[in-house]
């Protein structure tokens, strides 16, 4: 009697468990608030004078088409971490890519034809934040809400978005 039990049990606890990730599926995304373009900002350390960017010069510096700012300090982006709501609007919005593996065919050329040493790094919003806030030429795309009131950094509107 016990081993047609069994089967039952089982079901019981895969049904249990199935239903436990499914609340939690819910609740995320009823959470979960759709993003527009200007919902993302540019942040820069505090001591680069930028005042505002276009999309174009967002493009041109973060695929390493300006490597320096106008003050002549190299420019470090930080690109958001992948399958990011920020990584898919910098590349449909700012970089006009459909995926992330256009973005790295792009750096991967750009490697080989001298441009730059090693594609840019990438960080959730907190690191991208935090090497903003310690590197006069970082720049990173990111929530305006997870940037707003950090005094470390600087947010920098995007004419465009």
């Amino acid at each position: 009697m016990t081993q047609s039990l069994r089967p039952t049990r089982h079901a019981i606890r895969t049904l249990t468990v199935l239903a436990a990730f499914l609340d939690t599926l819910i609740v995320l995304s009823a959470n979960a608030q759709p993003a527009e373009p200007s919902d993302f900002v540019a942040i820069v350390h505090p001591s680069n004078q930028v005042a505002s960017l276009s999309t174009a010069d967002m493009r041109d510096l973060f695929l390493a088409n300006q490597k320096k700012w106008s003050g002549g300090l190299a420019v470090h982006p930080i690109l958001p971490e992948s399958r990011s709501i920020a990584i898919e609007h910098l590349l449909k919005h700012i970089l006009l890519m459909n995926s992330e593996a256009d973005l790295s065919m792009h750096y991967m050329a750009a490697i080989f034809q001298q441009k730059i040493r090693e594609p840019p790094k990438s960080g959730s919003h907190k690191t991208s934040m935090i090497v903003v806030g310690r590197n006069p030429g970082a720049i990173a795309f990111v929530r305006r809400s997870n940037a707003s009131g950090q005094n470390s950094i600087r947010i920098v509107e995007i004419d465009g978005l």
